[in-house]
C-alpha cells in the first residue's frame, strides 16, 4: 500500500497505486545519488509520477532546466524497422510545428491569421518563427534557458528570460502555446492556471507533451526519467485542464499529446475515459517488450535462442494486447525467413487476442503467397517426372 499524493489530480489515499518501476527492475530509471527512483501510476488520472529517492524539493528553475538534457523531446523520437530508437531531425521537428498549426487553424479558423500568440517554454524559436513566416502573427516567447533564448532572438524573436510563473508582465494572448513543458514540473495545476490566465476572451490554448501510451523510446533509458517528474495519459491531460478551467475542445493522440483548450467553469469530476491505470501499466510495459523482441529478433541479430527467447515470451504473456503485439513481430520475422506458412500461423494468433483489418489483409496476402509456392513446387515435380519418362522412353 502506497501513501502518495498525485500532482495531476490530488488524489490522495492508502489505495494500492500501481509501480511502474522501481530500483532493482528491469525497466529502472537512471539512479540518483540517493538509490534511485520509483513511478507510480495514479489509480484515479492514470498519470504517472516518477519520485526521486531521498531527494529535496526541485526549484522551478531547474523543472524548467530539466527540459535541456537532450536536444529534442522523446515524443519526436520513432522507432526504425529494427526496433533501434532514432532522434528526429529539422525535417521532423517543423512537420511536428505544421501540424500544431493546422490543429490550430481547425479549431480557430481565419481569426488564426491575425492572432497574438504567447508561447511558454518556447526553446530555439523555431515554433514561433515557422508560425511567423506562414501568417502574420504577433508572437512572444518566454525561455529562461540562455542558450535556447539566444537561438530564438537570432531568429528576430521578442522572447523573454522567465518562466511562464514569474512573467511580471500582464499581457494577454488569443493563443498560448505550452509544449514539451508540463511533464517537468512538480506542480502542473499551478502552471496551467497560469496558461489559463494569459488567454484573452474566446483565446485558446494548446497544451502538448510525450503520450505515455504511444511514445516511442527506451523505457529506462528515454519515458521513465527523473528529468520527467510526470507522464501522462489522454485521461490524466485531459482531467488537469479541466480541474483549471481549460475545456478540451480538440484532442491528439499519437506520439504526443495535444490538447486545444477554452476557458470553462472548472471542474473536479472523474473522467473514466480511457484505460485503467493496471491497464495503463500493461500496456506500457508490453511496449518495451514488444520493441525489445523486435529488436531482438532484427536482421543481423536473430538468432535460433532470440527465437526461441521470443516463442516463449509470447507463451507466457498473459495480457491479450501484448500477445497480439509479439506475435505480429514472429510473424515479421518468419516473412524475412520466406517461412510463409510459420508466419501466417504467428498472424492468425495475433488475430485470436485483437482483431485488425491490417493483419487480416496481411494474412489473406501471405496464405496466397503459400497457396502458390504449393502449386509452383507442384509444378516442378511434374515437369521433373514428365523429363525423367521421356529420357527413359
Amino acid at each position: 500500500m502506497t501513501h502518495l499524493r498525485c500532482p495531476v489530480c490530488q488524489f490522495q489515499g492508502s489505495t494500492e497505486w500501481i509501480l511502474l518501476a522501481e530500483p532493482g527492475s528491469p525497466c529502472e530509471p537512471p539512479r540518483d545519488k540517493d538509490g534511485g527512483s520509483r513511478t507510480h501510476i495514479c489509480p484515479r488520472c492514470t498519470a504517472g509520477t516518477t519520485i526521486l529517492s531521498g531527494s529535496e524539493p526541485i526549484p522551478l528553475a531547474e523543472q524548467y532546466l530539466a527540459r535541456t538534457w537532450r536536444p529534442d523531446p522523446i515524443s519526436l523520437q520513432w522507432e526504425d524497422e529494427h526496433g533501434e530508437i532514432q532522434r528526429p531531425n529539422r525535417q521532423h521537428r517543423v512537420e511536428r510545428v505544421r501540424e500544431r498549426l493546422l490543429d490550430l487553424g481547425q479549431t480557430v479558423g481565419s481569426r488564426l491569421r491575425s492572432a497574438s500568440i504567447l508561447d511558454a517554454g518556447c526553446r530555439d524559436g523555431l515554433s514561433l518563427q515557422t508560425f511567423r513566416e506562414l501568417l502574420p502573427i504577433t508572437a512572444v516567447g518566454l525561455e529562461p534557458w540562455t542558450p535556447w533564448r539566444t537561438r530564438a532572438e537570432h531568429r528576430g524573436l521578442e522572447v523573454m528570460p522567465v518562466t511562464l510563473e514569474t512573467w511580471a508582465d500582464d499581457r494577454r494572448f488569443d493563443v498560448v502555446l505550452d509544449c514539451d513543458v508540463l511533464q517537468h514540473l512538480k506542480d502542473p495545476r499551478e502552471h496551467l492556471r497560469n496558461v489559463a490566465k494569459r488567454l484573452n476572451p474566446g483565446g485558446v490554448a494548446m497544451i502538448e507533451v510525450p503520450n505515455l501510451l504511444g511514445v516511442h523510446g527506451d523505457l529506462q533509458r528515454d519515458v521513465l526519467q527523473p528529468a520527467h517528474m510526470l507522464s501522462f495519459t489522454p485521461r490524466a491531460l485531459t482531467m488537469a485542464c479541466r480541474q483549471v478551467g481549460l475545456g478540451p475542445v480538440k484532442i491528439h493522440a499519437g506520439t504526443a499529446l495535444r490538447v486545444i483548450c477554452r476557458r470553462v467553469d472548472p471542474s473536479d469530476e472523474l473522467l473514466t475515459v480511457g484505460p485503467d491505470a493496471r491497464t495503463v501499466a500493461e500496456l506500457v510495459l508490453g511496449n518495451e517488450l514488444r520493441r525489445t523482441m523486435k529488436f531482438s529478433l532484427s536482421t543481423g541479430r536473430a538468432t535460433p535462442h532470440a527465437v526461441q527467447w521470443g516463442i516463449r515470451t509470447h507463451a507466457h504473456s498473459n495480457f491479450a494486447p501484448t500477445r497480439a503485439d509479439l506475435a505480429i513481430e514472429l510473424a515479421s520475422y518468419f516473412d524475412r525467413c520466406s517461412d510463409y506458412r510459420r508466419a501466417a500461423e504467428w498472424l492468425q494468433r495475433s488475430l485470436a487476442d485483437r482483431r485488425d483489418p491490417e493483419v487480416e489483409q496481411a494474412l489473406t496476402n501471405m496464405r496466397g503467397m503459400t497457396t502458390t509456392m504449393r502449386y509452383d513446387a507442384f509444378d516442378v515435380q511434374v515437369h521433373r517426372h514428365t523429363h525423367l519418362d521421356r529420357l527413359a522412353c
